[in-house]
């Protein structure tokens, strides 16, 4: 299945720029990593630490023409868990892929993000990189924002908060989506969008306790954007979109959102959003509000961001949950051989309806992290991450540090 699914985002990419001839530039990198946890399944009882080594090889292909754009992203890392008692299969494998296509027409655009991920659900990816590549969040672990058009390794994200630090076993999870979009100019300064997206979600290794289950969603999206002024843009929303969990009930939300993206100088970017949505189930109705803002300040040698955000997640237990996140991120380079970055980022899960079974929690982590090139393509990458997970439904709150230490090969990526 994970085979298929990756040769049909390929092609699904291919087709949408069939016609373009330019020349395919491709990026690769590899690493080898070291993870220590004191705590490796972020359990409240029983506590255990442990090593996971980590082999992994990534690499970024790119085709860039006047008229179209493909930038693939794709890594596999084979992992060995050692020191933590009850793991069935302590030898385990990532893959993920991460693509998108855009083709210009005389008025229009066609443009198709596609994504597969197949991770432990107690691991985190991590995209490789030069030490000069100062962005913000480049360590996408779980989630990752930034504002306008993210490049592929930006979109890098493995999961989203509703399931982050939601359980406490090594499970295989597999994410597939797809999302084509169609825009249209009507002016100069109006243009038109029509998005679909499909999103599916499905585990293996699963406990015979565990209450995780298989899930399939379905996303329909109108919106209209314009231009107030050079620097700033205001846009109309309206998604409708059904989630069809295995076992759990179907749900359909519609939300409605307007947003308001200004360009406050040339380094700073402020972008803020406010709606409402509802959801429907056979047994109950819940309606709530909707917003995010955020801004982002290049620096001179770095750049930091700060982000906070009220939506509304499907989670891998068969329910749409509310989510409110805060997520901050700061990046310098102290040297053309060294930088450093921080991110931290804290949210709360919260069910809708009594008729959901709760999975709601707080979650708190902070990542500090250094890379040092100490010669030509060749960094050393050591990273210390806190996380502090308090589960509505175990009795205490439990928390874990982790330092990784990572030897990498990283070529200067290619314009």
């Amino acid at each position: 299945m994970a085979m298929t699914q990756s040769s049909a985002l390929i092609a699904c990419a291919w087709l949408v720029c069939a016609s373009v001839h330019a020349a395919w530039v491709v990026d690769p990198s590899a690493n080898v990593q070291t993870r220590y946890s004191d705590n490796m399944r972020s359990q409240s009882q029983s506590e255990q630490s442990g090593t996971e080594t980590t082999l992994g090889v990534q690499a970024k292909l790119s085709q860039i023409s006047e008229i179209s754009e493909v930038s693939i992203m794709t890594g596999a890392d084979f992992s060995k868990y050692s020191g933590v008692d009850g793991f069935e299969k302590d030898n385990r494998e990532s893959f993920f892929l991460e693509g998108r296509a855009k083709r210009q027409l005389q008025r229009s655009e066609l443009s198709l993000r596609t994504s597969f991920r197949r991770q432990d659900t107690l691991r985190f990816f991590r995209v490789l990189e030069p030490v000069t590549a100062v962005e913000a969040i480049t360590e996408a672990d779980n989630e990752d924002y930034l504002p306008g058009e993210l490049a592929v390794e930006d979109e890098l994200i493995t999961g989203v908060a509703a399931d982050v630090g939601s359980s406490d076993q090594l499970v295989q999870r597999n994410r597939f989506n797809i999302r084509p979009s169609f825009s249209y100019t009507i002016d100069p300064r109006t243009s038109f969008t029509l998005n679909y997206g499909f999103y599916d979600s499905s585990y293996s290794d699963v406990p015979p306790a565990s209450r995780l289950q298989d899930s399939q969603s379905h996303q329909v999206g109108i919106g209209i954007r314009r231009a107030t002024s050079p620097r700033n843009y205001v846009s109309l929303n309206i998604n409708r979109s059904r989630f069809e969990p295995e076992f759990n009930l179907d749900s359909d939300s519609t939300n409605v959102q307007i947003r308001w993206q200004s360009r406050l100088s040339a380094q700073t970017t402020l972008t803020l959003s406010a709606g409402a949505r509802k959801t429907e189930t056979d047994f109950y109705d819940d309606s709530g509000g909707l917003f995010s803002g955020r801004i982002d300040h290049q620096l001179s040698n770095g750049s930091m961001f700060f982000l906070v955000e009220r939506g509304l997640t499907g989670s891998g237990y068969g329910s749409q949950v509310e989510n409110d996140r805060l997520s901050v991120g700061y990046s310098n380079e102290l040297s053309d051989r060294v930088s450093w970055k921080i991110s931290g980022r804290a949210f709360r899960t919260t069910k809708l309806s009594n008729f959901q079974q709760d999975n709601s929690r707080d979650f708190v982590q902070i990542t500090p992290s250094i890379q040092w090139a100490f010669r030509k393509n060749w960094q050393v990458h050591v990273s210390y991450r806190y996380t502090w997970i308090d589960r509505d439904w175990t009795p205490d709150a439990t928390s874990s540090n982790s330092v990784v230490l990572s030897m990498e090969y990283v070529p200067s990526r290619r314009p």
